[in-house]
């Protein structure tokens, strides 16, 4: 996986941005975003999670009924005109450019619903039409929906439950994230209960073993008395 720092943001029409461009180089590499509420961190954040993933996460589990239909889009600010996200990414050797593009307000449908809006979306690498397949190839990570619940970003609505969180739990998810394996975890717990089940199995055929063992000499007892 390559090391890319995103070397310029632009958003257009996005929410309550109509138009902002953010050279991160002429602000000697910004990894933070701080300030009063209501002043777009979080707008900036979220066009650049969707950029890079389609759709923002904590619309990735909604529970909002899909075939319902509204009249304005809760994305555009100016319904007529496409929304356009995109990042320029510098690795060090070359830059990439990942755009998203989402189409014009369609007036009243389905298609401003929440649930099906980030569906829309055009996604473009270099200005080549391409799917997230290969733009997961072209960064060279191949997890990039779990990319944002690893790093520590605090959103407005969840700042309690990321408070009340174990750290170690923190790291632990993050370095399940960070270095994959979910395949190779799932067959360590198949031969973990393998192994469980084995030991009972074992236990009982010794628990059997020292049964008979012992009626055997009880058995070689009754015999000597006997004779």
């Amino acid at each position: 996986m390559n090391r890319y720092i995103i070397e310029d943001i632009k958003i257009q029409n996005f929410k309550c941005i109509a138009n902002f461009e953010l050279n991160n180089q002429e602000l000697n590499n910004l990894i933070v975003f701080d300030g009063p509420n209501g002043y777009g961190k979080t707008t900036i954040f979220e066009a650049i999670e969707i950029t890079l993933t389609e759709r923002p996460r904590k619309h990735r589990q909604t529970s909002l009924d899909a075939r319902y239909t509204f009249n304005d889009s809760p994305i555009h600010k100016n319904g007529n005109h496409e929304i356009i996200l995109e990042l320029i990414l510098n690795d060090g050797i070359k830059k990439t450019s990942v755009k998203r593009i989402f189409p014009p307000n369609k007036g009243k449908s389905r298609s401003n619903n929440i649930y099906n809006i980030f569906n829309d979306s055009k996604l473009f690498i270099n200005n080549i039409n391409a799917t997230f397949q290969n733009l997961e190839e072209t960064l060279g990570f191949n997890n990039l929906y779990n990319l944002f619940s690893i790093l520590h970003y605090v959103e407005q609505d969840e700042n309690t439950f990321f408070l009340k969180k174990d750290p170690k739990e923190r790291y632990s998810s993050f370095l399940q994230s960070l270095l994959g394996g979910d395949k190779e975890r799932q067959e360590l717990q198949k031969i973990i209960s393998l192994d469980k089940k084995i030991s009972q199995e074992a236990e009982k055929i010794k628990d059997r073993i020292d049964e008979i063992s012992k009626q055997n000499d009880n058995s070689n007892s009754f015999e000597n008395n006997v004779y």
